[in-house]
């Protein structure tokens, strides 16, 4: 699926991928994952990508997958709790056919970041397919390598992400794995991309073995199910309400009228109003402004946008409004919560 097949590779342009059937006949295919680690990635979903293939290795007759990691310079560089992964390398030591996973944030020294967009570029020219884990997916962005894909990150960052990258198809959900796109928000989000690898790569029968060694398999359910919606409200399972709430996240910049939601999905007014109250605890007006206010603080504190900007990304065509709507529900005005995060 994502594999630009070379004979050194690969024994046949049209071999099959194996399958726990057959895995026993013939050449193994290794498909060989490159982690490339910036300053202060998460150790969590460094070690949760590679502890998956690596039990997908155990518990399969033959070797399916190699992982190595690499960094921008070729020296290990420190995770977010001080430890640091040995490297096998620079960017310049991923390969044709390779899948690379960039496991960080934009937030380090304007050099790293120069020396890791020319690696990043590099390999995706020579073939090399790419995705993030964690932050990894807005320093692909930011080197140009997600132009019409789709993409996720760590949902705190997902609106600065959007309105700085309008080029690439956000997913607010926890990993996204389709077509040329696959990157995953953080923590444990990394363990379900790496069996999507498996289940696509080396069958389901096998990713399904995993999940239930790393007594995973109900949370990789339902992180599933809950894909189409922000981790915020995936606790949420009535249907209905589940599809208003994914409508109001992607409506935030031009807020629908309140009557439109249940037109939407054929129930009246009442109805709604008593399932926002059930599982959500507030009514659904409250619920669409809260909703559009923490976008706008995740905007203040995550991006540079103007304050009356942010405002209209959000809905709120009054720069007055909008402060004093802010101070009710944060206690300060968008000004002071950013003027205190630059202190």
């Amino acid at each position: 699926m994502y594999l630009d097949r070379t004979p050194e590779r690969w024994s046949a342009e049209t071999a099959p991928l194996p399958t726990p059937a057959n895995r026993s006949v013939g050449p193994a295919v290794v498909q060989r994952f490159v982690l490339a680690l910036l300053p202060g990635h998460s150790l969590l979903s460094v070690s949760g990508f590679m502890e998956t293939l690596a039990l997908a290795n155990r518990l399969s007759p033959v070797r399916v997958f190699d992982c190595d990691c690499l960094s921008h310079d070729g020296r290990p560089v420190p995770s977010a709790t001080g430890i640091a992964l040995p490297v096998v390398g620079g960017l310049d030591q991923a390969r044709r056919g390779d899948v690379l996973l960039l496991c960080g944030s934009p937030d380090v020294p304007p050099q790293v970041q120069v020396t890791m967009t020319r690696g990043l570029r590099m390999a995706a020219r020579h073939g090399v397919r790419c995705g993030g884990l964690d932050r990894g997916a807005e320093v692909l962005a930011q080197a140009g390598l997600l132009k019409g894909r789709t993409a996720t990150t760590h949902w705190r960052y997902q609106s600065a992400f959007a309105e700085s990258h309008p080029e690439v198809v956000l997913a607010r959900s926890a990993f996204v794995f389709e077509g040329e796109s696959f990157s995953c928000s953080s923590g444990t989000s990394a363990i379900d991309l790496a069996l999507c690898f498996i289940r696509s790569l080396a069958g389901a029968e096998l990713a399904e073995q995993v999940a239930d060694e790393l007594c995973y398999t109900q949370q990789h359910r339902l992180q599933e199910l809950t894909s189409d919606i922000s981790p915020h409200f995936a606790h949420v399972t009535h249907p209905k309400l589940r599809q208003i709430i994914r409508v109001m996240d992607d409506n935030i910049e031009y807020p629908l009228p309140m009557q439109s939601f249940s037109e939407m999905i054929g129930i009246s007014q009442r109805q709604v109003e008593r399932l926002f109250l059930r599982y959500v605890g507030v009514p659904p007006k409250r619920f669409y402004d809260d909703l559009r206010l923490d976008r706008a603080r995740n905007l203040v504190l995550q991006s540079e946008m103007p304050i009356t900007e942010v405002a209209m990304a959000t809905g709120f065509a009054s720069p007055s409004h909008f402060s004093k709507k802010f101070r009710q529900r944060f206690g300060r005005t968008p000004f002071e919560l950013r003027s205190g995060r630059l202190d």
